[in-house]
């Protein structure tokens, strides 16, 4: 149930941040823009940010109810929040600039925001409190990664290059912004800064830092994009790598959302222990016996030599290295003794057969890098030990390079690799 309620609060986190992020992306954004583009072309841009507003009202609607249903919220906070989600179905704007309406949905975004933070008890905002870091550090990531979901839609618009770049640079001036309200509230937070290197917190820190800089990286990388996209005669072929970069930056996104939400479930738990961490977050490597997480290595392992090979032109049979996900996932079902783990075998089974599906019909699927994001999730969601946060880190670089080359259409030899040393080090690490 833990385990449960810890993927409850990502999923709100993830929603709160969609919400925020792209009602900021509609004032800051596609109000002014739409006054520069063609009717046709505001209209489509005004279509696109509503559509991730709706969705995000929906979602953080959905959470809030949920969460009122399992009173994990007060009854106050639950009902404004679910109220505020629906002014902002209301009022998001169908037809062109609107900018009372894009301040309204803002204001009632931020409300959401400050309640879920709050717990509704407004009182607890005060200008050095631990309330008001959290809220800051909230806030800056979801004007940044936030309005990335209405970012990529804009820009999969079927406009000409030059709108997509300016689109693409005005988002890019509010990442400053997001990350100076992220260190803010991250020195108002100082103070408590014993309570996240504990031998129960640390781990998951770590885990969370990491992820923060691939995102920053991609962000650099988005940056790049944008800066090529500006030159004279660029074309459009910057344009399919910007999207190919948003994208994994979202993945990051949730990712990092999961990590935050099972972070600061094990803070206000209340078991952290008062003494530092002094262990050591690299996995103790042994030879022994496989077992279930062994075996599970050994066909990842398998998977990723069928992948190089494949790659290197190898034999039309190297093309089945997916098919050894089936056997993968059915291991872990028989397996499972935890809810969690029954979860993320299930998890494994769906992407098997979406993998078995799509070499049977030739045609491509993302089941295995959306599929693993969601795995990744749930497997935070479990609280990990110290010794599986660095598996778990090389299971996302795995998923990054696997969405990658799916939408480059490429082949690199990342994906191998990554899954390869996901294999061995399961291989080396757990005998059970």
């Amino acid at each position: 149930m833990e385990g449960l309620i810890d993927l409850l609060q990502a999923g709100s986190l993830a929603a709160r941040g969609a919400l925020f992020g792209s009602a900021v992306f509609l004032l800051a954004v596609t109000t002014p823009m739409a006054r520069r583009l063609t009717h046709e072309q505001a209209l489509e841009l005004t279509a696109a940010t509503q559509f991730i507003l709706r969705i995000s009202a929906l979602a953080t609607l959905g959470s809030a109810a949920l969460a009122l249903g399992l009173e994990r919220v007060p009854l106050v906070g639950g009902l404004a929040t679910m109220l505020a989600s629906l002014g902002i179905l209301t009022l998001a704007p169908r037809r062109g600039p609107a900018s009372v309406q894009a301040y309204a949905v803002l204001l009632l975004a931020l409300f959401v925001l400050l309640v879920a933070v709050t717990g509704g008890d407004p009182a607890r905002l005060t200008l050095t409190g631990l309330t008001t870091a959290f809220a800051l550090r909230e806030a800056g990531a979801a004007i940044w990664l936030g309005g990335l979901p209405a970012l990529w839609l804009a820009l999969r618009s079927p406009w000409p290059p030059a709108v997509s770049q300016a689109v693409a640079a005005r988002h890019l001036a509010l990442m400053l912004p997001g990350l100076a309200l992220i260190a803010g509230g991250t020195a108002l937070a100082w103070q408590i800064r014993a309570l996240f290197t504990t031998e129960e917190t640390f781990p998951l820190l770590a885990f969370t830092l990491a992820v923060l800089v691939l995102a920053l990286l991609a962000a650099g990388l988005r940056t790049a994009l944008i800066a090529q996209g500006s030159r004279p005669g660029a074309g459009s072929a910057w344009l399919p790598r910007m999207r190919c970069v948003t994208e994994a930056e979202g993945i990051l996104a949730l990712v990092l959302c999961g990590s935050v939400a099972a972070l600061l479930s094990v803070v206000m738990s209340g078991t952290v222990s008062a003494v530092s961490f002094q262990g050591s977050l690299l996995p103790r490597l042994s030879l022994h016996a496989p077992g279930t997480t062994g075996i599970a290595g050994l066909l990842l392992l398998a998977m990723a030599a069928l992948a190089g090979w494949h790659r290197a032109g190898g034999p039309p049979i190297t093309r089945f290295g997916p098919l050894l996900l089936l056997p993968l996932g059915a291991l872990l079902v028989w397996r499972a003794d935890t809810l969690i783990g029954l979860v993320l075998a299930w998890l494994v089974l769906v992407a098997a057969v979406a993998e078995a599906r799509a070499l049977w019909s030739g045609v491509r699927t993302y089941s295995v890098p959306v599929v693993g994001a969601l795995a990744l999730l749930v497997f935070l969601a479990g609280h990990p030990p110290a010794g599986a946060m660095l598996p778990a880190l090389i299971a996302l670089l795995a998923i990054i390079a696997r969405w990658t080359e799916l939408r480059l259409r490429t082949a690199s030899p990342a994906w191998p690799l990554s899954l390869g040393a996901l294999g061995l080090l399961m291989i080396l690490v757990h005998g059970g």
